[in-house]
C-alpha cells in the first residue's frame, strides 16, 4: 500500500506544496538527523514527514490514508525497534532527504 500510496502524494505534493508545508517537512527532516532511530522522538519525526506529504498531495483521498499508513509506519518502526542489532536498510534521513528535495524543488518522480 504505501508503495502506491506515497509516491502518488509525495509526486503531488511537488506540484502542490506551499512554503508553510515545505517549512513542516524541512523541521521533521530536521529532527530525524539530529535524533537517532532508537529515539521515540526520532518515531515522531518519521510519521510527521509522512503525514506532511500525504497532506501537502492536496488530494482528500491520499489524505485520507493516513490512518493505515501511520499504522504501518508505526508497526515498521517498532519492528526495527525490537531487534537487538537495530539495522537499517540505508539511511532513513537520506532517503527521507531526496522525498524532501524533490518536493521543494518541484519535481515530480521520475517514472
Amino acid at each position: 500500500m504505501r508503495k502506491v500510496v506515497e509516491p502518488s502524494a509525495a509526486a503531488l505534493a511537488a506540484a502542490r506544496r506551499d512554503e508553510d508545508t515545505l517549512a513542516k517537512l524541512a523541521d521533521a527532516l530536521a529532527r530525524m538527523a539530529k535524533l537517532g532511530p532508537r529515539d521515540k522522538a526520532w518515531h515522531g519525526a518519521v510519521l510527521d514527514f509522512h503525514h506532511f506529504v500525504l497532506s501537502a498531495s492536496g488530494n482528500e483521498l491520499l489524505a485520507a490514508m493516513w490512518p493505515p499508513v501511520q499504522v504501518t509506519l508505526q508497526w515498521s518502526l517498532n519492528l526495527a525497534m525490537a531487534e537487538l542489532n537495530l539495522r537499517l536498510a540505508g539511511d532513513p534521513v537520506a532517503d527521507h532527504a531526496k522525498v524532501f528535495e524533490k518536493i521543494a524543488h518541484k519535481a515530480p518522480r521520475e517514472h
